[in-house]
């Protein structure tokens, strides 16, 4: 038997009992995405977001800030807050599926 017929049957063994590989899935980085979305936008986020509306607003009060960057963290802040409203009418508009996440 030829050194080439040898490696090719051997290689051809190994293929055919060789387990297949199950394809990774991106649930433990979702896990972490979706922990992150929901500390903003729950209680540590309002927390977060009451302290800067407070501190822009005193600071514009004190004439430290203007007026406008009081409200540049009003916009943002309804930005945040909005962004899965936003996010989920952009997805149904392009004609998207959107997928629910639940916490378990």
């Amino acid at each position: 038997m030829s050194k080439f017929l040898r490696s090719f049957l051997a290689l051809t063994i190994v293929t055919l009992i060789a387990t297949p590989a199950y394809a990774a899935t991106l649930d433990p980085l979702q896990n972490i995405i979706n922990e992150i979305v929901t500390f903003i936008t729950g209680p540590g986020g309002i927390a977060i977001g009451t302290i800067v509306i407070a501190g822009a607003g005193l600071g514009a009060a004190m004439g430290r800030f203007e007026w406008r960057t009081f409200f540049m963290a009003f916009v943002g802040l309804v930005m945040v807050f909005g962004a899965g409203t936003i996010v989920s009418g952009i997805v149904t508009t392009s004609g998207g599926t959107q997928q629910t996440t639940t916490t378990q």
